[in-house]
């Protein structure tokens, strides 16, 4: 469910700075699942409102995604998957 796998993403999200690229790419396609269901079937307000705060966090965590930014599109491209969404180019994101 969508409620299940924001819970992941948060999970994620509080450990990302001891993770291996791997796991890393796991909290990012997490992300991409989300955003699919949320296309699929909507969100509540509620987990609306959660999702944007873990965002914040997520983007509050930059460094550490940009340090393995390269490796993890090349993993993603390589599988074949789309790497379209902001969580993908946090090092543009940051710039802003």
């Amino acid at each position: 469910t969508l409620e299940q796998q924001i819970d992941i993403y948060e999970e994620g999200i509080n450990y990302l700075e001891d993770y291996e690229p791997e796991e890393v790419a796991y909290v990012l396609t997490i992300r991409d699942e989300i955003e699919e269901t949320i296309e699929q079937k909507g969100i509540s307000s509620g987990l609306k409102e959660k999702l944007e705060i873990l965002d914040s966090k997520f983007k509050d965590k930059t460094e550490v995604v940009v340090k393995n930014l390269g490796v993890l599109l090349q993993m993603n491209q390589a599988a074949g998957k789309s790497t379209s969404h902001w969580w993908w180019y946090l090092d543009k994101v940051a710039k802003k």
